[in-house]
């Protein structure tokens, strides 16, 4: 069975002349690298984007169009998610921390009140 990820190179080049044509049609201006991936994140998911970036830009560059901004495009794309994600695990280690050292002063102030 095909993987639903990977395609065949010549599919990935289909796909990127294919939305070329269509938004020279649609707009009349040339998309960029930027406006494809956009776009795909919309069209799939952009976690299928995330796996299948570097095929996207194989694409885009087999079709003769620029590449050249593809880590900023990628950045723009899941740097921040991955960088969400390290945000939110420290403030929920932090938050779980804070927590415990609250309940472990309560349970000292608990001892305290009941010998006092």
């Amino acid at each position: 069975m095909a993987s639903l990820t990977i395609m065949d190179i010549n599919d990935y080049k289909k796909n990127a002349l294919e939305f070329w044509d269509y938004y020279m049609d649609l707009y009349g201006i040339e998309p960029t690298f930027k406006t494809y991936v956009d776009n795909q994140a919309v069209a799939t998911s952009k976690e299928h984007v995330k796996v299948n970036f570097e095929f996207y830009k194989m694409g885009w560059s087999l079709i003769g169009k620029d590449v050249s901004n593809s880590k900023e495009v990628y950045n723009k794309h899941f740097k921040g998610s991955d960088d969400f994600g390290k945000l939110a695990e420290e403030i929920y280690k932090a938050g779980t921390i804070k927590e415990h050292e609250e309940t472990q002063q309560q349970v000292s102030l608990n001892k305290i009140e009941n010998i006092g």
